[in-house]
């Protein structure tokens, strides 16, 4: 008996050292990919040991597996646990590589827009600044790598703009946003020439600039935008339709067309409903402005119905978004008023 116990522990040790990296880092990126956090901090934890193990803390395996935990937690609302994380990223990178390299930046581009959700804007700028600096200590001292990773630092410093215009549009500065990308969309088109548009670097920018130019009162160059934004959407089933119908919708509704605001935020959560893209803060955001024209139209109950659900789904692990909550409690109270339901609203 004691014999078949050894010979059973034996074979489970044989089992868990079987495990690579390579497969548990990709086993949990797909459970953190698919919404199933808990799963797929258990399989990274795994991931980062392994890659301990086998390469060291100053590799590349080991980075992936701490970059992808700090997503999770991200993902999931833990923010300090993450800005710890991504600063390690961070360090560790350094000392990979002493002269300017892409994975330099792409690792602050992270860090800083941690920072930016979580409301820390000097900190997100901080790290902003840095990659700035690092995309030209790369051109005038790593010449070689910036010609090899061309591509890659071209779609980075889209990315870095992108953020730094998130940052100017939260710090009230929206008309500097707009100029930083409009001018960041014609240097895609520029660098890239056809091939511009077929990155999600490009389609990010346009979806931005959307939003950006409705909160400006320019329904007109939005409803031109996104119309192109529209075209370059061949799967009517994929994120970036859902963030077209989206702005299609708020266009809808920042030109009073209520009705079509509506069907439009109606076929988003139709397409949303028991997808990948449950809970997300897209489907939350859908919910609100949903919950919020109905209101407007005193349509009480249909606003109460997804201002609510609204509001479970942030109050769920990953559902936090400080900004979003607020707008959420926000119109679920005045809903309640108007409907006559003060205990509720109080």
């Amino acid at each position: 008996m004691r014999f078949i116990f050894l010979t059973l522990l034996l074979l489970a040790s044989n089992i868990v050292s079987a495990q690579t990296w390579d497969s548990l880092n990709t086993n949990g990126l797909k459970l953190y990919l698919g919404g199933n956090y808990d799963e797929a901090k258990a399989i990274m934890s795994k991931a980062l040991i392994r890659a301990e193990t086998d390469s060291g803390k100053i590799s590349t395996a080991y980075t992936s597996s701490l970059t992808t935990l700090a997503q999770i937690n991200k993902a999931t609302g833990n923010y300090i646990k993450a800005a710890e994380q991504f600063h390690a990223v961070v360090v560790i990178t350094d000392k990979q590589y002493t002269q300017a390299h892409i994975d330099r930046i792409e690792t602050r581009t992270e860090l800083a827009n941690l920072y930016l959700e979580s409301g820390q804007y000097d900190s997100c700028e901080f790290y902003l600044r840095q990659c700035l600096n690092l995309f030209q200590e790369a051109l005038d001292k790593n010449k070689n790598h910036f010609h090899e990773n061309y591509l890659s630092f071209v779609l980075a410093f889209a990315n870095t703009q992108n953020s730094m215009a998130s940052l100017h549009r939260r710090t009230g500065q929206l008309q500097k946003a707009i100029q930083e990308l409009e001018e960041t969309v014609s240097f895609l088109k520029m660098t890239l020439d056809t091939v511009a548009v077929e990155t999600n670097e490009y389609k990010t920018l346009l979806s931005n600039l959307v939003s950006y130019y409705l909160e400006e009162g320019s329904a007109d160059k939005a409803a031109q935008l996104n119309r192109e934004y529209i075209s370059l959407t061949t799967d009517r089933r994929s994120l970036s339709y859902l963030y077209a119908l989206q702005n299609q919708g708020n266009i809808y509704r920042r030109l009073e067309q209520n009705d079509s605001a509506i069907h439009v935020w109606s076929a988003a959560l139709s397409i949303i409903d028991g997808g990948l893209y449950m809970g997300s803060q897209l489907h939350i955001s859908i919910l609100v402005n949903l919950g919020e024209v109905c209101g407007y139209i005193e349509n009480y109950e249909k606003a109460i119905f997804h201002l609510v659900k609204a509001r479970e789904l942030l109050e769920k692990p990953g559902g936090v978004n400080p900004r979003i909550y607020q707008t959420a409690l926000l119109n679920l109270a005045l809903t309640y008023f108007y409907n006559l339901n003060y205990k509720e609203a109080d």
